[in-house]
């Protein structure tokens, strides 16, 4: 029992010194600071951002030393890495020297992006050292995001020979317009004929254009004939139209657009002036009737008429008036009072000036300069087309007194023969 008792003891006295040993020693170990460098890269930010294939990408790189000690010479490499494409002239050696413990230090690059860039994340692959000489390096892979390669076909500009008026043949020329950063082929543009209640119209010959190849922001015209049916009415429409084209891996696009034209006619006003009493007569009162005639296919909106004066007569009533609107194939009038000088020449100008607008409200205004024949009072009874007031009541005096005679020979006749 003896020796086991000294067994115990000495087992005792091990682990006493061995929890000595730990309390003492081992926090020294474990929080004694280390006096070397350490190297963080990270990616202070990209632009653009997303990157595009085919374009540039600005790259700005971040190196921090986070440890206790001084980074002597600190230094990146960037190794190609694709998609990001290194450029002649660039130097993608970063020698960025000394770094003390928490100092940063943030540089630029430029690269780049390949067309056959993959969309979503790409990374680019950088390796540093605090310094060189003890052959330690770390290797890193910094994530950027690559959006997907949009290959945009665009029209530039369309214009027309003239305007698009129904009955109308029109040349309508197309700039197409290659924004891609890669060249497009068998590019097919095609507009659909279209025919509805208002607007009506076909495609003279073929209604396809082919360009067989577009370089990157080359610009190319196709042009259509268009027949613009009589019956379209004036208004705002949209013609669609088909964009279908390769690009240089094979790829086919499709894409519809629509080109927004105007159909207009400027309206044919016609202005016709006579008289309310049949005959314009020197020396009186006279009544005009000016009537404003719509001939065309288009409506006239907001319409004015004004009669200017002129040597031999002059206006009594408003020189101006407002008609309003006029359809097609309608006609509205107004009257104005004139005074025609006993003196006037047998042919009058009389001045109309019309203003008004069209359905897309463009302002038009016309002068018609209609011609009138005055007559004077001896004239017209010369041709017998005119009987003065006074002559006029002798007459009607003459008639009641013949009547009034006839009427006393009668009661005297019948007396008489009552008598018998």
């Amino acid at each position: 029992m003896k020796r086991k008792s000294n067994t115990f003891v000495n087992h005792t006295g091990f682990y006493a010194l061995l929890v000595t040993f730990l309390f003492f020693v081992l926090p020294n170990l474990t929080f004694a600071p280390d006096n070397s460098p350490s190297l963080q890269v990270s990616l202070a930010k990209y632009e653009p951002y997303p990157v595009s294939p085919g374009k540039y990408v600005d790259v700005w790189l971040k190196v921090e030393n986070t440890g206790y000690g001084d980074a002597r010479n600190a230094t990146l490499i960037i190794e190609s890495s694709f998609p990001f494409v290194q450029l002649e002239g660039y130097d993608y050696v970063w020698n960025i020297g000394e770094l003390k413990p928490s100092q940063s230090a943030v540089k630029k690059f430029r690269f780049m992006v390949d067309r056959n860039a993959a969309a979503g994340t790409n990374y680019l692959k950088v390796k540093f050292s605090s310094d060189p000489s003890t052959g330690i390096w770390v290797t890193k892979e910094l994530s950027l995001e690559v959006k997907e390669y949009q290959v945009f076909l665009k029209i530039s500009s369309v214009s027309f020979s003239s305007a698009l008026a129904p009955g109308s043949r029109v040349n309508m020329t197309l700039t197409i317009e290659n924004n891609a950063n890669l060249y497009l082929k068998n590019i097919a543009v095609s507009l659909s004929a279209q025919s509805s209640d208002l607007f009506k119209y076909a495609v003279e010959g073929s209604n396809t254009r082919i360009i067989e190849r577009l370089d990157p922001q080359e610009k190319k015209e196709v042009v259509f004939t268009l027949l613009i049916d009589g019956s379209s009415k004036t208004g705002v429409y949209s013609i669609p139209l088909t964009l279908e084209y390769y690009d240089e891996n094979n790829n086919l696009y499709t894409r519809t657009e629509s080109i927004g034209v105007a159909v207009n006619q400027k309206p044919e006003l016609e202005v016709y002036l006579d008289s309310s009493e049949e005959y314009f007569i020197k020396g009186k009162l006279n009544r005009a009737r000016i009537t404003v005639v719509n001939k065309g296919t288009s409506d006239a909106r907001f319409v004015t008429v004004s009669v200017e004066e002129n040597d031999g007569y002059k206006l009594l009533s408003s020189s101006s008036s407002y008609l309003g609107e006029i359809e097609s194939d309608d006609q509205a009038s107004i009257t104005v009072e004139m005074y025609i000088e006993q003196d006037a020449p047998s042919k009058l100008q009389i001045p109309v000036v019309v203003n008004y607008k069209d359905v897309l409200g463009n302002q038009y205004s016309e002068k018609f300069t209609k011609e009138i024949t005055v007559f004077s009072v001896d004239e017209l009874e010369r041709y017998g087309a005119y009987t003065s007031r006074a002559r006029t009541y002798l007459y009607l005096a003459l008639l009641i007194l013949v009547l009034y005679v006839l009427k006393k020979r009668r009661k005297l006749l019948s007396k008489i023969l009552s008598k018998r």
